[in-house]
C-alpha cells in the first residue's frame, strides 16, 4: 500500500479544521466555549497555517496565470 501523498493529508487537514472551526463558532457565538478552548483552537490555526506555508513553497516562484488557478471561494480578492 502507497503513502499517502501530502497533499491529500493537507486536504484532509483542511476539511477537519473547518469542522473544527464550525463547531468553534458556534460554541463562541453561544458563549459555552472556555479560554482553554480559544487557545487550542489558536495553536491549531497557527499549525494549519504553517502547513500552507510549507505547501505553497513547493509550488514554482513563478505566477500562474489566471486560467491555471482554482478559484476559491472566500478567499482574498474573491468576495
Amino acid at each position: 500500500m502507497s503513502a499517502t501523498p501530502p497533499n491529500v493529508r493537507l486536504g484532509v487537514l483542511v476539511a477537519h479544521e473547518q469542522w473544527h472551526l464550525q463547531a468553534m463558532s458556534l460554541a463562541i457565538g453561544g458563549q459555552t466555549c472556555t479560554a482553554e478552548q480559544c487557545r487550542a483552537t489558536a495553536e491549531r490555526l497557527d499549525q494549519l497555517a504553517a502547513a500552507l506555508r510549507e505547501h505553497a513553497a513547493a509550488f514554482p516562484t513563478e505566477e500562474l496565470a489566471p486560467s491555471e488557478t482554482a478559484v476559491i471561494e472566500g478567499s482574498a480578492g474573491n468576495e
